[in-house]
């Protein structure tokens, strides 16, 4: 069996990774140059020339990379070069192997060659190495951040980057929708980037920024195609990797020593001191109770250090409570949020100060959906509360504060979604405590809880929190 000549240009040509397809004056190919590398990237024989080019950019690119040589071809001179850039492959879009080919058009005379070189392993080098470079810069970020805000930084920040890939989720079928939707992702980003520079993580703040630029440069333009949001999602995934990098760099930091001199209970203590780890901490009761439920919350949280030990435990227990209710039955799903004109993430706001006589205020905010009135007063009606003829004779301040009642609930209402008597438990124990405890809210806009706790001279072993969540 007589065995093919063997063509020492291809096999040049195949150690370069290069494939040349030679094309006449009507732009149909004539002649393959290293034709079993290019049935390798095909996936079958390629001994012969294809019978049209548009059929074989087609098989290696897809129509629209197609489309970008087929125009580059329009645009040859007759004696002139032409670079197309990077175009990926088709085979990585369906699954196959990832390739990215450097396409070129050369032309003298009649004869045009198209010269397509894989990159692949070359730009995949590139990557890893820019990606070991960005974390050695987010390493340096967090060491050389201020620990403290920080902390503060890293606690919310999964929740704004939750709040722009629902953001960049929210439909929009007309140029104005998508405009819409474009600013608030600029928003968004900005408000990020913001943060992140304050917080010292440098690398964080750049890649929103980057963010941010890209979508100014979208919004420049009179008509934006679904297309042109695609590089968005990718730009958002740095964004997370780099936080999420930051996040665990921070923990590692801050593990404990396994050998010291210092007593090990002392050095737990000072390790979880309540005002510390308190906003990280219900950050993260935040995030996990808002994935269950489908909802997005940040949490800002002020004072935490004013807290006396002796009330730190009542606090989380109080704070535990409210910010149930709050992701409950306040903080809407992103896409009701968005609907309504608000961002796609809740702000729950947490307050602590101390008064001159000692008394400990406490204030829970949030941005949600505030306490529905009627339906309060039907639920009221129900419980035996007030009966249809004092309902019409209450205000909205009246009947609010009925939600602290022993026997109010919103279990059975026609409508669903009951609420139990916890409210009436956490007024009961805030009570045997020598406090008070009251509700404000406005209809679409927010709810307000102010606690306000004596000053107590009781021993209550709360400097420290556990290092379980709640």
């Amino acid at each position: 069996m007589s065995r093919a000549p063997v063509n020492p240009v291809d096999i040049l040509l195949e150690q370069a990774q290069v494939v040349g397809v030679e094309l006449d004056a009507g732009g149909v190919p004539r002649a393959i140059h290293n034709p079993v590398l290019l049935g390798a990237w095909l996936g079958e024989d390629q001994s012969a020339p294809p019978a049209s080019l548009e059929a074989l950019l087609d098989q290696l690119f897809g129509p629209r990379s197609a489309r970008v040589v087929l125009d580059g071809m329009a645009r040859l001179d007759d004696s002139g070069q032409l670079d197309l850039g990077i175009l990926p492959g088709r085979l990585a879009r369906i699954g196959g192997p990832e390739r990215q080919f450097n396409a070129s058009l050369k032309k003298s005379g009649d004869i045009a060659l198209l010269v397509l070189q894989d990159d692949s392993k070359q730009r995949a080098l590139l990557q890893e190495l820019g990606e070991t470079r960005a974390r050695c810069e987010t390493a340096l970020a967090v060491l050389r951040a201020p620990p403290e805000s920080l902390r503060l930084f890293l606690g919310s920040a999964m929740a704004s980057v939750h709040a722009i890939r629902a953001t960049l989720r929210m439909p929009a079928r007309t140029q104005e929708a998508v405009h819409d939707k474009l600013g608030r992702l600029h928003a968004e980003a900005a408000a990020l980037a913001a943060e992140a520079a304050e917080s010292g993580l440098s690398p964080v703040a750049e890649s929103c920024r980057s963010l941010a630029d890209f979508v100014s440069e979208l919004q420049a333009r009179d008509n934006i195609s679904g297309d042109e949001l695609l590089p968005l999602a990718p730009r958002v995934d740095i964004i997370a990797s780099t936080i999420g990098n930051s996040s665990r760099i921070e923990e590692q930091r801050h593990e404990i020593a396994p050998a010291t001199t210092e007593p090990q209970q002392q050095r737990a203590r000072r390790s979880t001191a309540w005002h510390e780890v308190s906003e990280r901490r219900w950050n993260e009761f935040l995030r996990r109770r808002g994935e269950e439920i489908g909802t997005l919350a940040r949490l800002v949280m002020t004072g935490a250090q004013e807290v006396p030990p002796q009330h730190r435990r009542h606090a989380d227990e109080i704070l535990q409570h409210l910010l149930s209710n709050c992701l409950d039955h306040g903080i809407e799903t992103p896409e009701d949020r968005l609907a309504s004109g608000k961002s796609a993430a809740g702000r729950i706001s947490v307050g602590f100060a101390l008064a001159g006589n000692g008394t400990l205020k406490m204030t829970v905010h949030d941005d949600g959906r505030g306490f529905d009135m009627s339906r309060i007063g039907k639920a009221a009606v129900q419980s035996g509360l007030l009966s249809e003829e004092s309902l019409a004779r209450r205000d909205a301040g009246d009947l609010v504060g009925l939600i602290f009642k022993p026997t109010f609930t919103t279990e059975g209402l026609a409508d669903g979604g009951g609420q139990g008597r916890g409210m009436s438990y956490l007024r009961r124990k805030i009570t045997r405590l020598g406090g008070q405890i009251s509700v404000a809210t406005k209809a679409g806009r927010y709810t307000l809880f102010t606690v306000e706790l004596p000053e107590s001279q009781a021993a209550d072993d709360g400097a420290s929190l556990p290092q379980a969540m709640p």
